[in-house]
């Protein structure tokens, strides 16, 4: 009886003691139910407030233009308030730059490639005071004919180098240009023989939107580069789709979001506030007008009674062009009513009756267009100082109209006062 007693009181201590060793703890699962606080999930990072840079802000539109005089190029501001233009100096005469506004700064982009330097400066949008941010040598390229993208605190564009092989692909990126420590960082590579190209800003999620035209697995022709480029297109079309990409540029993460089958170079549709919009041809010989949120799987969609195209696509009016009876047209799709309208306003196009056409937003109801183009006989200086020569031209007349202007041509617009001797 004392040796039964004995070995209960050993088994006793000795679970104890592996009890008290750890030995015997139970899972952490049950654990977690007993009392213990589950680990906080990471927050995602908050939406960047990203938007794509215009060669327009809510003041005035920028445009470049050459100084046949001087022989050098110069940066007009045709100013919405005033109805005024100025003449404004750019960081570099004898270069082609793409000026584009973010918010109350001036962005001018010298785009390089294989025998010139790459740069971007940025500027005062009254006096235009450049201060160089970048500066490539050659061999680089920036992609400011495609969109650039801003979220105050870096700009998004495509960028690569160049090799002197016009039969090698060359390595393309997209990358954040840090305004602050002006560094540049890659985001994504679009490798392949397929270039991707920046499409816009998603601004609700704060992502980037980029295509890139994508070869099916199963293509039995190979990609023939030459000259920067894949030159048998055609040839691939079969097995060729374009995709438009969502990229998170805080997490990389991509996802696509529509896919277009065929050889088209860039997708069917127009970008604005988050929605995809684009016309489609019918059967009846009319035209219906399609959008699309971003995300979303289907489309809506509003038949038309003309046969149109898209023009361009504003808070307030989507414009479209047609041509009934062989007369070049602009419609006018006021998004609230959705009421589609012929403008009456006539323009002559290198000596032609045309319509007018519409340049940006000036301001709440109004809009910047191309008023007129007449025909004039213009003196220019020819290689030496000695040399002339008489040229025909065919310069640009602005004027600022109201919403009502457009569709009313007894409403008087805003003739912008150009500088003397400047008439294009």
């Amino acid at each position: 009886m004392k040796k039964h007693l004995a070995v209960l009181c050993l088994t006793a201590v000795l679970a104890a003691a592996l009890l008290l060793a750890g030995c015997g703890k139970k899972p952490e699962a049950a654990g977690a139910a007993a009392g213990t606080p589950p680990t906080a999930a990471t927050p995602s990072p908050a939406p960047l407030p990203l938007r794509v840079l215009q060669p327009y802000n809510s003041r005035a539109w920028y445009v470049k233009k050459i100084d046949m005089e001087q022989d050098k190029w110069v940066l007009h501001r045709y100013d919405f308030a005033s109805a005024a233009v100025s003449v404004l100096p750019l960081p570099r005469a004898n270069e082609y730059p793409v000026v584009l506004a973010d918010g109350q700064d001036l962005y001018a982009f010298y785009m390089g490639g294989a025998m010139a330097g790459a740069a971007v400066y940025r500027g005062d949008p009254d006096t235009a005071a450049w201060d160089c941010l970048l500066a490539l040598p050659e061999g680089n390229y920036i992609d400011a004919q495609d969109p650039v993208a801003s979220d105050g605190q870096a700009l998004y564009f495509g960028y690569c180098t160049v090799s002197s092989d016009p039969h090698a692909v060359d390595p393309v990126q997209l990358v954040r240009f840090d305004l602050a420590t002006r560094e540049l960082t890659t985001l994504t590579d679009w490798e392949g023989p397929f270039r991707g190209r920046l499409y816009g800003v998603w601004q609700e999620r704060g992502k980037l939107l980029y295509t890139r035209r994508v070869l099916a697995e199963n293509c039995p022709v190979e990609p023939e580069i030459g000259c920067y480029k894949v030159e048998n297109t055609q040839e691939l079309a079969p097995w060729l789709a374009t995709v438009l990409y969502a990229f998170d540029p805080q997490t990389g993460e991509t996802a696509e979001l529509l896919r277009e089958e065929g050889a088209v170079p860039t997708l069917t549709w127009q970008l604005f506030a988050d929605t995809l919009y684009r016309t489609v041809p019918q059967h009846d010989g009319g035209a219906a007008l399609q959008w699309r949120a971003l995300g979303a799987d289907t489309a809506g969609e509003k038949a038309l009674d003309v046969p149109v195209s898209l023009s361009a696509v504003y808070a307030e009016d989507i414009f479209l062009f047609g041509a009934p009876e062989g007369k070049d047209t602009l419609y006018v799709c006021d998004r609230a009513a959705g009421t589609l309208t012929p403008s009456p306003l006539r323009c002559l196009r290198k000596g032609e009756d045309s319509c007018i056409d519409v340049v940006c937003p000036a301001g709440p109801g109004e809009y910047l267009v191309v008023r007129d183009r007449t025909i004039r006989e213009e003196l220019r200086r020819g290689m030496t100082e000695w040399d002339f020569y008489t040229a025909t031209v065919y310069p640009e007349e602005y004027e600022i109209i109201s919403r009502a202007g457009l569709l009313d041509e007894t409403i008087p617009g805003r003739p912008l006062t150009q500088p003397e001797g400047w008439y294009n």
